[in-house]
Order: structure tokens, then sequence, then C-alpha cells
């Protein structure tokens, strides 16, 4: 493990340790959490040697919670981004090429658990599997393709730190994705990163 990973994980930590100790923070047992930000994700080039992929967008979730501590999340990605590829039409040697935007929907649902639930915080863990739909152009081409869908399947957890009662903010949330799909320009496995807001309805 990194020294910057054991560094990002002793923060998050600290973060969650002295949140949860601060003064109490009214935060009603509601059944339904929505959350809506940015998304982000890095993707290993599909040649050693190219540079990594990066690919931004949103990322929006409702979860339903059974009881205060377990709930079904749906949560639904939208990434966007160039990258580098290398050109085989007829180069030679072969160049280096950025082709036009690669374009990812992802619609996943699982099962996520609050391993932290204190006054100004939580921490909570997921398991979703759905599907994703992968887009991109024609090397030679700069419209998108129609597209396909693949099986895909996401673990991860989140961070979130209580603003208000019914409002949190999502610090962080990363993610390990992987699809089942394979074609050029796509990989099979990526580490995604979300933040932003929840909003909290239906007080039990």
């Amino acid at each position: 493990m990194s020294t910057k990973t054991v560094g990002l994980l002793l923060g998050i930590t600290i973060v969650a340790i002295r949140a949860g100790s601060a003064p109490a923070l009214a935060q009603p047992d509601s059944r339904l959490e929505v959350f809506g930000g940015y998304a982000y994700s890095t993707q290993p080039p599909d040649v050693s040697g190219l540079p990594m992929k990066h690919l931004h967008g949103w990322r929006a979730a409702g979860t339903g919670l059974v009881t205060p501590r377990f709930g079904v999340e749906l949560e639904l990605t939208g990434l966007s981004g160039t990258y580098a590829s290398i050109d085989l039409h007829g180069v030679v040697p072969p160049s280096l090429r950025v082709d036009p935007p690669i374009r990812q929907l992802t619609i996943l649902v699982g099962p996520g658990f609050k391993v932290l639930r204190a006054e100004r915080a939580a921490v909570t863990i997921h398991a979703l599997v759905g599907t994703v739909r992968i887009r991109r152009a024609d090397p030679h081409s700069l419209s998108l393709s129609s597209g396909h869908y693949s099986f895909a399947s996401s673990v991860g957890g989140s961070l979130d730190l209580n603003l208000r009662p019914r409002v949190a903010i999502r610090l962080l949330e990363p993610s390990f994705f992987l699809w089942t799909g394979r074609t050029s320009g796509c990989d099979e496995k990526s580490f995604r990163i979300a933040s932003g807001l929840i909003f909290r309805f239906l007080e039990r």
C-alpha cells in the first residue's frame, strides 16, 4: 500500500472520529436518502506506455433504508472523456492518437450498510450490480456509436458529514468498478471517486 493511500485512509479515519465525537447534531431516522454530485474515473491504458484515461461526469443515487443502518441503493452514473490510443491503420510505425470521447452510462443496484452512524458522520459500504452502456466513436469518425450493454459491478464505500438534520455532504466515495465486456479502447476495471450532497426524506 502506497504512502499516499495510507495518508488518505488515516485522514478519513481522523475526520470520522472527530465528527462522531463533535457536539450532537440531530439526524432524523429517514426512509430515503438521495445523493447527487460529481464523479471521476481513472482507467489503465490499453497499451503499456500510453497515458492514463480520465473520465469525468456525475453520479445520482437513491437509497431506501429498511432499517437505520441497512438499505437498498439504486445508482445512475454518467462519465465521459477522451483517451490516447495507437493508430494501427496503415501507419508505419504506429502513431499516438487522441480519439473522440468515450461515454459510459451505469445503472447499478444493491445493498448498503452503515458501519458507522454517529451524530455528525456516517461511513457506508455497498456492493452493487447492474449494467453499463459504453459508447465510443470510430477512430475515423466523430459520431458516437449506438453503444452496447455489459454486466457491471461495483464495491466501495463513502464518508458522509452531516451539515443539517436533513442535509449531509459526501466527502469521499471511492469504489472499484468492474464490467465484463471487452472492446477496443475500453478497460474492464476502473477506480471511481464521487463527492456531493445528500438529502434525507420520509422521516420514520
